[in-house]
């Protein structure tokens, strides 16, 4: 599934949407696990390691960043916010 990917950044807050496949609840509290890939990823990207939000959530953890990663509709949301 491609679509627009929306970048938006204030003084105060980095925030990204895309458009991805629908994950259920369980899914989603999954998706900053090492290695994590729901099936419908599996299917779509072979190559894909899973590792990838696993690596963003221990950079801003690191850094003490507040940080938030929601579905709406059909869209992924992720926001860091820098305050």
């Amino acid at each position: 599934m491609r679509g627009v990917i929306k970048i938006t950044c204030s003084q105060h807050e980095l925030s990204i949407e895309n458009v991805c496949k629908s994950l259920t609840k369980q899914q989603l509290q999954h998706v900053f696990n090492p290695f994590y890939r729901s099936s419908a990823a599996t299917k779509q990207h072979a190559d894909s390691s899973g590792i990838g939000l696993y690596m963003v959530k221990m950079l801003l953890d690191a850094k003490g960043l507040d940080y938030d990663f929601a579905l709406r509709r059909q869209d992924a949301w992720f926001v860091v916010r820098f305050e």
